[in-house]
C-alpha cells in the first residue's frame, strides 16, 4: 500500500483509504478507470457504498480479513491502494464548521475521474493556491460548507502536504465571471487541528472574503452608473442629431420604440 502524499496516476484505477472516528474506514474509488476500483470495493465483504460516492467498513477492529480480500480484489483489477495517517476528510470539515460562527452544513463530494474537477473552476472565487491545485494538480474529492447565508466555501487537502489543507470561496450566486476576478479572495491553508483552523477561517478568511464581496458590489454598482451615463449620453446626442451612432437618420416614427429599448437598457443595467 502506498503513503498518500504518494503521486497519484491519472489513468489507473486507485482506492484511497481514510480512518474515521465516525465511520471506520472510509474508501474512495478514483482515476479514469474508477470503475474496477468500485468493483473492486463491491466484491470485498464489509465495505459499504454510501450517496457521496464513497464507501466504508464500520468494524475496523476486526477487519483485517476484509483488507486482505480489499488488496487481494484490487490486485485482480489493477486498482492502486493509497492509504496513510490523514484523518478522512469529512471528518475535518465537520470540525471545522462546528468551530465556525453561525450553522454550517458539509457535503463531501468525490471528483473520481480526474475531468470532473473541472467543473470547479467557473464556480471558485480565489486568487490564492486553491484555485491552482483544481486546475493544475489533482483533487479527488473535497468538502463544500454552506451557512445558508449566502457564503459557500471549499476546503481540499493541500497537494504535498500530509497534513494541511486549503480552503477557499465560491462567489456569491448575485455574481458571474467570477474566473480571474480581480476581487476574489486568496485561498487559506489551514493546519491538521480543526479548531485552530476555523479561529483562522473566523479571524481571517470570512472578513477577508466579506470585504471582497463589498469591494465587488460596489465595483459593480459603479459599473452600472457609468453605463448608465453612457446611454444617457448617447441617447440625447442622438434626439439633438436625429442620428444613430452609426450615422443612420432616425426614423421619427420608430422614435417611441427606439426610447423604449434604452430605457429597457437601462433598468437592465
Amino acid at each position: 500500500m502506498d503513503d498518500r502524499t504518494t503521486p497519484r496516476p491519472r489513468g489507473l484505477a486507485q482506492i484511497i483509504l481514510a480512518l474515521s472516528p465516525a465511520d471506520g474506514l472510509v474508501a474512495v474509488p478514483v482515476g479514469e478507470q474508477y470503475r474496477w476500483a468500485n468493483t473492486a470495493l463491491q466484491l470485498t465483504p464489509g465495505f459499504e457504498r454510501r450517496p457521496d460516492g464513497t464507501y466504508a467498513l464500520r468494524d475496523v477492529d476486526s477487519a483485517k480479513p476484509n483488507l486482505l480480500a480489499l488488496a487481494e480484489n484490487a490486485r485482480r483489477h489493477r486498482v492502486l491502494l493509497f492509504g496513510g495517517a490523514r484523518p478522512y476528510l469529512g471528518d475535518y470539515a465537520t470540525a471545522l464548521a462546528d468551530g465556525l460562527p453561525g450553522t454550517w452544513t458539509v457535503k463531501v463530494e468525490v471528483y473520481a475521474h480526474p475531468v470532473w474537477q473541472e467543473d470547479l473552476v467557473p464556480l471558485l472565487w480565489d486568487t490564492g493556491e486553491l484555485i491552482d491545485s483544481v486546475e493544475h494538480g489533482r483533487i479527488p474529492y473535497a468538502a463544500q460548507l454552506t451557512n445558508g447565508a449566502g457564503i459557500e466555501l471549499l476546503l481540499v487537502e493541500r497537494l504535498g502536504s500530509a497534513h494541511e489543507y486549503l480552503l477557499g470561496a465560491f462567489a456569491s450566486a448575485s455574481f458571474d465571471d467570477n474566473y480571474a476576478d480581480p476581487h476574489a479572495p486568496r485561498s487559506v491553508v489551514l493546519p491538521s487541528e480543526a479548531a485552530h483552523a476555523a479561529g483562522l477561517v473566523t479571524g481571517t478568511f470570512l472578513p477577508a472574503y466579506e470585504q471582497a464581496v463589498h469591494e465587488r458590489l460596489l465595483a459593480a454598482v459603479e459599473a452600472a452608473h457609468g453605463r448608465l451615463e453612457e446611454l444617457h449620453v448617447e441617447w440625447t446626442a442622438i434626439q439633438q442629431s436625429s442620428l444613430y451612432s452609426d450615422g443612420t437618420r432616425l426614423d421619427p416614427a420608430t422614435l417611441g420604440h427606439t426610447e423604449q429599448q434604452y430605457l429597457e437598457e437601462s433598468s437592465v443595467e
